[in-house]
């Protein structure tokens, strides 16, 4: 198994039948709030794993959890099973799986560096990072006087 792509979106959608990712504003890898705890409208975790053709017609188990600062779940895991099938054009070549996890008015506690851990049958694959930062917020900075 290779993990061919691991990115955060505003938005994804993943194509099994195509095998094709459609990704809006991709390579997110921070995100900056005026104050805290913030909420973030939406974000997509787009992924695309690789599969040898032994690793085909068998289940396997992908496994996503966004970790705060403190290593803690900011929302439940993202749990699915799924067998993919042998390449549909020559089954002597790799696979892939397609799949989005998004997210919707995450809350975030605290700036500071938060992780997507990407697991895949019990392994973490990947770990995806997100940075919190404190920004000021625009109505603040029109109010400041010019030096």
């Amino acid at each position: 198994m290779n993990l061919a792509v691991a990115l955060l979106a505003d938005s994804a959608i993943a194509n099994p039948q195509d095998g094709k990712l459609y990704v809006l504003g991709g390579g997110i890898s921070w995100i900056g709030a005026p104050s805290f705890p913030a909420v973030h409208p939406a974000i997509a975790l787009a992924l695309n794993f690789l599969f040898a053709p032994s690793e085909c017609g068998r289940p396997h188990t992908v496994e996503v959890r966004l970790l705060d600062p403190d290593g803690r779940e900011i929302v439940p895991a993202f749990t699915q099973q799924f067998v993919p099938p042998k390449n549909p054009t020559d089954p002597t070549l790799p696979s892939g799986w397609v799949n989005v996890c998004s997210y919707i008015q995450l809350r975030f506690e605290k700036p500071g560096d938060n992780a997507f851990s990407i697991m895949l049958d019990g392994q973490e694959v990947a770990s995806l990072p997100l940075r919190l930062i404190q920004i000021p917020s625009l109505a603040g900075m029109a109010a400041q006087p010019e030096a």
